[in-house]
């Protein structure tokens, strides 16, 4: 029996002979190794009987597998060793060899790192040069300066600084804006901007700090006299009877004044041949003060005549760039006919007006018919059929209807008309009614002749009134009838009522021949009213886009229409898109009437321009035979007066129409007639507001009742200067 211990080391014993052996590995080797143009050729053995082995390069691998004895063969086409070498393992222990023939491939640098960004300067932007006034005199101006359109592309602005380049760079302040205080003279000032990358920039912007022009003395810029008394039978030379803006007749930027004289008598001339005196505008307003200084003195030369009686600017009627100009003398003889009148068109230019007699005129209109009055009223149209020249219209109020058979030069019933001629790049086309580019009569073909509705007594431009881009024209008959039953009338007697009619512009001209085709017609509705006795075109009075038009009627009465009182009246009517839509007094959209009996508010309507400066058309109407009191502040209505002194009204536009303050021009003088014509817009001495002319026939200057154009200057503040106050 064997003990149980000594059992167990047998076992043990028996265990331990019997267990497999752990196997030994030994490196795979490699007997055959070939590389060429990337085709890899390798073998070899001591490999794992069935073991996969691998070669392996940087950029390729390839396998085979390994026979029971441990041999093994790899090819590889493309294969790509870039450090040349190459290890063979069968998964247990692996071998390294290089592969001759073969070119490493050096892998390219790395990209160098992107260069820091470089920082933009800013730009600086100190604004336009500007011009400032020493407005209250003390010889200094506040002056606005402005950076904000400095810029920084690649960043922000962070600091602004100013410096006076002008007082040894004197730092002024920071910030994008600033005011400083800086004398009259010339400043250079720089602004610098700093940027948040401590980048700078500089831009210098020049200040001038002007002086205030001196104030107008008593709202008159000039008073032009003719020195020409009135002498017992020996009349007036009633200078500025007519008075109107010439426009810029030498094109030196001012506008210049045209004065018309009917009563004038040249030393050693004719009697009442009349005359017309242009005087130019400057910097410092008028230039000259009498027909011996006047820039251009057209004196008549036929024998009452009345050269001038009509004057007005004729606008740029051959396109050179200069303003020309049209007088009118309704009682010269043309063509041998008499009391035909006539209208005579002087040229502007770099010399101005040359003329100094009608036969010095480079274009003469004549009506030819006797009595007809042509040039009793004369206007530019503007441009009424858009071919960029400017157009005149001529009013003849006694023109007769041509007799049924006709007799040469003459015509029936002196009912009037209207005569438009056309600009060109030769100057005015046409020089009587039959080559007119429109003539426009009272009555429609085949109808009674209007008698003495003295058609065409006014005439003149409307402006725009559609906004169609085409000038409009108003004519006034003061004295036409319309045959209604007047209470108290005997059959057939003339109201007289008076109308306004309106002709549109358009590509072909003027559109429309007789009061059947006018685009309106205005009647004045009451006895005598002599409705369209004036006519204007006032331009865009309430901002709406549309030129406006006032029209005048003399004789309307302010109470019983029968009592001819003839406090008279003035009517404005709006244009709009589809024209003025009107057709009696009643439909103004705006209106004022005199208070004085004789007064005659409305006997001349005129377009101010702009005044005051704010960019909206104002309007001047007179009352030529006012009686205004003595003393300014004396009441209206009492006594004593100064029997035809004369007034005149501005009423300043805004955009819900005319006001109703009016500022007003008195002549201060018995039978002055301040107001017999008034003229504008002129701005003559280029401050770019509009200035006023206001004729005063009857004034007594350094001769008795020799007759004057005063021109009143508009400054914004007080927009024509008063000589006193009064609403109509």
């Amino acid at each position: 029996m064997i003990s149980r211990r000594f059992a167990t080391t047998i076992s043990f014993i028996s265990l331990t002979l019997f267990l497999p052996l752990a196997p030994s590995y030994a490196a795979v080797s490699v007997d055959k190794l070939e590389y060429r143009n990337s085709t890899l050729r390798i073998e070899g053995d001591g490999a794992v009987s069935g073991s996969t082995v691998t070669a392996r390069s940087s950029d390729s691998q390839a396998s085979d597998q390994a026979d029971d004895r441990g041999k093994w063969r790899i090819q590889a086409d493309n294969f790509q060793a870039s450090d040349c070498s190459v290890t063979i393992s069968d998964g247990t222990v692996g071998v390294s060899r290089t592969l001759s023939g073969c070119t490493p491939v050096t892998a390219p640098p790395p990209p160098p790192p992107p260069p820091a960004p470089v920082n933009q300067a800013p730009t600086a932007n100190a604004g336009p040069d500007q011009t400032v006034v020493d407005t209250d005199g003390d010889g200094f101006a506040v002056v606005s300066l402005s950076g904000a359109a400095s810029s920084d592309a690649d960043g922000s602005i962070i600091d602004y600084s100013w410096s006076d380049q002008s007082a040894t760079g004197a730092l002024l302040g920071s910030g994008s804006t600033l005011s400083v205080t800086r004398a009259i003279g010339t400043h250079a000032i720089a602004l610098t901007v700093t940027d948040n990358a401590g980048a700078t920039s500089t831009d210098v912007v020049n200040i001038t700090v002007a002086a205030a022009p001196p104030p107008p003395q008593s709202g008159t810029l000039g008073v032009l006299e003719s020195n020409q008394a009135w002498v017992g039978s020996f009349d007036s030379a009633l200078m500025g009877a007519s008075v109107a803006s010439a426009g810029d007749v030498n094109g030196d930027g001012f506008d210049d004044v045209i004065v018309g004289a009917l009563g004038f008598d040249a030393p050693g001339g004719l009697f009442d041949e009349g005359a017309v005196f242009v005087f130019l505008g400057g910097p410092e307003g008028v230039i000259g003060n009498s027909p011996a200084t006047a820039h251009a003195a057209i004196i008549g030369n036929a024998a009452a005549s009345e050269f001038g009686t009509s004057v007005s600017g004729a606008g740029d009627v051959n396109g050179d760039g200069f303003d020309d100009i049209i007088v009118g003398a309704p009682l010269v003889e043309s063509s041998g006919l008499i009391v035909s009148g006539a209208a005579y068109i002087f040229l502007g230019g770099p010399s101005g007006i040359t003329a100094t007699s009608p036969a010095d005129a480079d274009f003469v209109l004549e009506s030819q018919q006797i009595q007809a009055w042509f040039g009793f009223d004369v206007a530019g149209a503007g441009d009424v059929n858009g071919d960029g020249f400017d157009d005149v219209i001529v009013g003849s109020p006694r023109y007769g209807q041509p007799f049924n058979p006709p007799i040469p030069n003459q015509g029936s019933g002196e009912q009037g008309a209207a005569f438009v001629f056309l600009g060109s790049a030769s100057g005015i086309v046409g020089n009587n009614p039959q080559t007119a580019h429109a003539m426009i009569v009272p009555v429609s073909p085949g109808s009674p002749s209007q008698t003495r509705a003295f058609f065409g007594a006014a005439v003149n431009t409307a402006g725009d009134i559609n906004a169609d881009g085409y000038n409009d024209i108003i004519i006034g008959a003061p004295n036409w009838n319309l045959d209604r039953p007047w209470p108290g009338l005997d059959t057939g007697e003339s109201p007289g009522e008076g109308t306004a009619f309106i002709y549109l512009g358009g590509p072909s001209g003027i559109t429309g021949t007789n009061p059947t085709n006018a685009a309106t017609r205005i009647d004045g509705d009451l006895l005598n009213a002599s409705m369209g006795i004036s006519v204007a075109g006032v331009g865009d009075v309430n901002a709406d886009g549309f030129d406006d038009v006032l029209i005048g009627a003399a004789g309307y009465p302010a109470g019983n229409p029968l009592l001819a009182t003839k406090e008279g009246a003035v009517f404005l009517y709006y244009g709009g898109a589809s024209g003025i839509n009107a057709n009696s007094a009643t439909q103004a959209q705006w209106s004022a009437q005199g208070t004085i009996t004789g007064e005659h508010l409305g006997r001349v309507v005129a377009a101010a321009g702009d005044v005051n400066g704010d960019g909206i058309a104002d309007v001047v109407i007179s009352a030529r035979t006012f009686a205004g009191a003595i003393a300014d502040d004396a009441v209206f209505n009492g006594s004593p007066r100064l029997s035809g002194e004369g007034i005149v009204y501005v009423y300043n536009g805004s955009p819900a129409g005319l006001v109703d303050t009016a500022i007003t021009v008195r002549s201060g003088q018995e039978s002055g007639s301040a107001g017999y014509s008034v003229g504008g817009p002129a701005d003559v001495n280029g401050d770019g507001l509009n200035d006023l002319i206001v004729g005063v026939p009857g004034y007594t200057g350094d001769q008795a009742r020799e007759g004057a154009a005063i021109v009143h200057l508009s400054n914004g503040t007080s927009p024509i200067l008063p000589s006193a106050n009064a609403t109509p």
